[in-house]
């Protein structure tokens, strides 16, 4: 009988309300009856659990001890959370008319969301170069910067979606092309205590397209990229989030952004929620 009743403790032939106890240390780690070892405890008896109960509810335990996806969220700046490109083409419109030449609509997609050597170089090739790339950006980033003093609106659904997942707890990274002047610039506008992490062009070698940034964002956040997902506007930004192996949601507004594999493509942030992201990583999908 001592042998038996000792092995009935084992299998997990308890009360009703030791089993309901026995949840409810599993469930939550954070309470005060449970303590900080209780996902250590059902790791240690992982073996005899699975030895014991049926496969399905051993599913269910690990499902309950795996985080829910996505572990993090990144969010791209220029046209995405606030509306700012139509203010960086001004201040590009400007800059050449100094120089005699009219920037129309059609440069538009040339220069969104690209990296601002990216912009510099093409938007030089068309007034044949008058001044060199460095005073050119310079020029154009000081005077980005002052239109950023008057604000720039916030994009439809930006600052609800980014109030909702940060009260969910998820880890935000702000990770933008431009550099740390404009992102710094811009930050006051969004609002800083939104992003554990903030990543420019001036911290990586290789900006957008490459997936550096958001790769970069991952290891500073410790999370990963397949478990994240990327919130842009642009083809450049897309084609990053893309080849940093993250989940992206596109929300074309200037230039249109191919679909593709692991893109989900959107006309608004409005449409965004935690339940939507989540559900990009629905297998069932």
């Amino acid at each position: 009988m001592v042998g038996e009743t000792r092995n009935a403790r084992v299998t997990g032939t308890v009360s009703p309300r030791r089993a309901r106890t026995a949840r409810g240390l599993v469930t939550s780690p954070n309470s005060s009856r449970g303590g900080p070892g209780i996902l250590g405890f059902a790791a240690k008896h992982a073996r005899v659990i699975a030895a014991t109960e049926p496969a399905p509810r051993i599913g269910i335990l690990i499902g309950m001890l795996r985080p829910i996806p996505p572990a993090a969220v990144f969010f791209d700046m220029d046209g995405l959370l606030i509306d700012s490109e139509p203010t960086w083409f001004q201040a590009e419109k400007d800059m050449l008319a100094a120089y005699g030449f009219t920037l129309g609509p059609e440069h538009y997609p040339h220069v969104l969301g690209k990296p601002i050597e990216v912009s510099t170089a093409y938007l030089l090739e068309l007034t044949g170069h008058p001044v060199s790339a460095e005073q050119f950006a310079d020029g154009i980033e000081l005077a980005m910067v002052e239109r950023l003093r008057d604000g720039v609106p916030m994009m439809p659904g930006a600052k609800d979606l980014l109030v909702e997942l940060e009260a969910a707890g998820l880890p935000l990274a702000l990770v933008s092309a431009s550099s740390r002047r404009i992102v710094d610039a811009c930050l006051p506008l969004i609002g800083p205590d939104h992003f554990r992490v903030t990543v420019s062009g001036d911290d990586v070698e290789r900006s957008k397209p490459n997936p550096d940034p958001y790769l970069l964002a991952a290891r500073k956040l410790g999370v990963d990229p397949a478990q994240c997902v990327v919130l842009e506007d642009s083809p450049t930004g897309t084609a990053a989030g893309h080849a940093a192996g993250c989940r992206v949601i596109a929300v074309p507004h200037a230039a249109e952004v191919p679909a593709r594999e692991r893109v989900t493509i959107v006309d608004s942030l409005r449409r965004v929620n935690l339940a939507f992201l989540r559900g990009l990583f629905d297998e069932r999908r």
